[in-house]
């Protein structure tokens, strides 16, 4: 009867690792991306540069936590298979885990909300002094 169930966590733990994968080629992506077109972004809005940086923080911070989850995810199935009869420390060990998938999805979140409103303060003020050029 124990075998299903650390089967099944076995998966559950599987998939947490894919969407910490997930997450953090996601942020990885992002990250490469806005970096590369650093000059053409920041010339156009200079004044909430912190904002660009802010989510670069957060997109590091959410690679870290991913990293973490991966590491952690993987010296717990260990101890599943190496020691199935301590099922308490492996319920604390997954809860630790689950809180730090969750700081890695929040951190990716925050950073991609300070990367879309930089955008959305760039394309204002693109819009502001197309429209001061116009009138003069």
């Amino acid at each position: 009867m124990a075998e299903p169930v650390s089967e099944f966590v076995k998966m559950s733990l599987d998939y947490s690792v894919q969407s910490a994968q997930q997450l953090m080629a996601l942020a990885v992506g992002i990250l490469a991306l806005s970096v590369t077109f650093i000059k053409d972004i920041v010339k156009e809005n200079a004044r909430w540069f912190w904002l660009l940086k802010l989510s670069w923080v957060l997109f590091l911070m959410s690679i870290i936590f991913g990293l973490y989850v991966m590491m952690n995810t993987s010296s717990l199935i260990n101890e599943l298979v190496m020691y199935p009869e301590l099922p308490s420390s492996i319920s604390d060990v997954i809860r630790i885990n689950k809180m730090h998938s969750s700081m890695q999805f929040i951190a990716f979140a925050l950073g991609c909300g300070s990367l879309l409103y930089y955008a959305m303060a760039s394309l204002r003020n693109k819009k502001i002094k197309n429209s001061k050029t116009e009138t003069d």
